[in-house]
């Protein structure tokens, strides 16, 4: 805000000299370098009007009024000589003002270029001139006022109350407010309160895709885990099948699955499996060592589908009861095949249907 001078209804005025400027000449006219002449008044009640120029009595006094607005003044001496001249003399207008409505403030347009002040309603424009006001007191709700950011970032100090409590708060995106932005709302029917984790996180949504780490859930109920497939819970009182656990199954049904040869080549010793040869040659395979302790009790069933002499070469890994421990030779009909369990490193022969072991 500009200054203004201090403002007297009766005025004096002296020349260069500082003599008194008897007879003197005061003009008055619109402000900006204008030569359009302005009126000013002989009372407060503006019913008088003086003349332009106004003419100083002998003490160089005469009474100058002025309207709320600005104007430029050019003093000359009885003979017409420019003493001085200003421009930008603002009328005070709160001189005069005794009472005035609730909310009202005098101030500039609400919109628009910039013109002479006037009193008129508190519109949400003004409110970051307020910020020094505000900057000390806790913030109370505004109603339907949109507070500016200016405003609300003031150190320590609360946004609302429990009395007076906000009804949506509203975050800016990247972009447009009407089109980016967050809306925190709710419908409590109690005093409520969340608590925000003192670490830099991210909220969880109930409608989103999200990982948890270091997680408790309490009682959750699961109804489809999507990963590659679905895991189906009993919906009776059970207790589920660990990998590593021992376990008592019953009424249950297991099947390997079956994995076909087509083509010689080595069986994989660490995996349980079923296979079943249906190249139409003879199928030349091998089987290595399985791991000790880890891959006991693993189970591998070889069958031929074909009339071949089908061989798995296993060097000093078969245990078949005799010294023959190194190739297993299948008959040239379909249906032979071996049934084999690791154990120790070794592979005992637990059954075997049109085998040749040497």
């Amino acid at each position: 805000m500009a200054n203004i001078p201090w403002v007297t209804p009766q005025i004096q005025l002296f020349d260069n000299d500082g003599a008194v400027l008897a007879g003197g000449l005061l003009y008055s006219y619109q402000a900006g370098g204008t030569s359009v002449p302005e009126v000013t008044y002989q009372d407060s009640t503006t019913s008088s009007a003086n003349t332009n120029p106004v003419v100083l009595d002998s003490a160089g006094r005469a009474n100058v009024w002025l309207q709320p607005i600005a104007y430029r003044f050019d003093l000359y001496t009885a003979n017409n000589v420019l003493v001085w001249s200003v421009d930008n003399v603002i009328g005070n207008a709160l001189n005069a003002v005794t009472t005035e409505s609730a909310n009202t403030v005098y101030a500039g347009p609400t919109t628009g270029a910039a013109a002479v002040p006037a009193f008129r309603a508190l519109v949400a424009a003004d409110i970051p001139t307020l910020v020094s006001t505000y900057a000390d007191v806790a913030l109370d709700n505004l109603g339907t006022t949109n507070i500016n950011a200016t405003l609300l970032a003031q150190a320590s100090k609360d946004i609302g109350s429990t009395a007076k409590p906000f009804r949506n708060l509203y975050l800016f995106g990247s972009g447009t407010y009407s089109t980016t932005s967050i809306e925190l709302t709710g419908t409590p029917t109690a005093a409520r309160v969340v608590t925000i984790q003192d670490a830099t996180q991210t909220l969880v949504g109930r409608a989103t895709t999200d990982t948890l780490t270091n997680k408790t859930l309490t009682a959750p109920v699961i109804a489809t885990i999507v990963n590659s497939g679905t895991l189906t819970l009993p919906t009776s009182t059970d207790t589920l099948v660990g990998k590593i656990t021992t376990d008592l199954l019953l009424n249950k049904t297991l099947q390997v699955p079956i994995t076909v040869i087509t083509a010689n080549g080595a069986i994989n010793p660490n995996t349980a499996a079923w296979y079943v040869i249906t190249k139409a040659g003879v199928a030349g395979m091998t089987l290595g060592s399985p791991t000790v302790t880890t891959d006991d009790g693993k189970i591998i069933m070889v069958q031929s589908n074909t009339a071949n002499a089908h061989t798995i070469t296993a060097t000093g890994l078969f245990n078949t009861g005799s010294a023959s421990v190194n190739l297993a030779t299948f008959a040239a009909f379909a249906g032979a095949g071996v049934l084999l369990m690791a154990y120790q490193g070794k592979w005992n022969v637990l059954s075997a249907t049109g085998i040749t072991f040497s």
